[in-house]
């Protein structure tokens, strides 16, 4: 089909989603045309009727294919919204995905005042670029092994106009000498090897190194032991991970469930 117009290029991109079995078919499809024509929404609606030049026709097919083909909306988009803002996104970290806002609820419940905060393997910096806009008040720091991922939190600081200081490193080796947090959040890698083929291919595009490790339950034992010595009086660590490596040591520190009810993250409190 040549002459496209607005809303049966919209319609196309739908069905095409649906018959590749997308859940969210309606809405990446119009996030793909609205990304492509530079519209919002509303522009979109009020454009229904008008043609598309072929060449713009062509490029929005192009992006069509790749999310069809399960090349994640984010990396297609180069952005994801997380707690109601718009973070650059890349194949150099994890995607911001809205379960780990509950790890951010979890933190701004329990701190106040002037502290600092940890976001460990920050990746796009969402979770600590995050705490540090709804607090302004405290100091935060993210660090994380991978130069691209730390560039990427760099430019989504900068993007979202975020106060933070930032470290390259592998997990605490970078960090200040005598720091002390209030909080140390961190979405470590928790998925085992043999789960890789329960995943969705959106979810397997993301850094595998961010995704999987050979021995959750040791890496979490080893975070949290050395997070704990680095917690102010007072401080606690909460950790993202799946109700898996949960089971397994929820006998050591506290379990905190998602909105579904499942064991989602695990958290030390009280940092001596």
């Amino acid at each position: 089909m040549s002459n496209w117009t607005v809303a049966s290029l919209l319609r196309h991109m739908r069905s095409t989603l649906t018959n590749a079995g997308l859940e969210d078919a309606d809405l990446d499809a119009r996030f793909l045309l609205q990304f492509s024509l530079g519209m919002s929404h509303a522009q979109l609606l009020r454009s229904s009727p008008e043609e598309v030049h072929p060449s713009v026709a062509d490029r929005t097919l192009a992006l069509l294919t790749r999310r069809e083909w399960r090349e994640p909306l984010a990396h297609i988009l180069g952005t994801a919204e997380f707690y109601g803002r718009e973070f650059l996104s890349s194949r150099e970290a994890l995607v911001p995905r809205k379960e780990t806002e509950h790890l951010v609820d979890e933190a701004l419940a329990r701190l106040q005042g002037h502290a600092f905060v940890l976001d460990l393997a920050c990746g796009s910096g969402c979770i600590g670029l995050t705490i540090a806009l709804e607090r302004p008040s405290l100091t935060v720091h993210l660090t994380d092994i991978s130069d691209a991922a730390l560039d990427l939190a760099r430019r989504n600081g900068q993007k979202l106009n975020a106060r933070a200081d930032y470290f390259q490193g592998n997990w605490f080796d970078a960090l200040p000498a005598g720091a002390r947090y209030a909080a140390i959040l961190t979405n470590p890698p928790y998925i085992y090897p043999d789960e890789a083929k329960n995943l969705a291919p959106e979810v397997l595009a993301d850094p595998k190194e961010a995704l999987f490790h050979e021995d959750p339950v040791g890496l979490y034992e080893e975070l949290f032991a050395r997070g704990e010595a680095l917690l102010a009086p007072g401080g606690f660590m909460i950790a993202e991970t799946s109700p898996r490596v949960a089971g397994q040591l929820k006998h050591r520190f506290g379990v905190i469930q998602d909105y579904a009810g499942l064991d989602r993250m695990l958290i030390l409190e009280g940092g001596k």
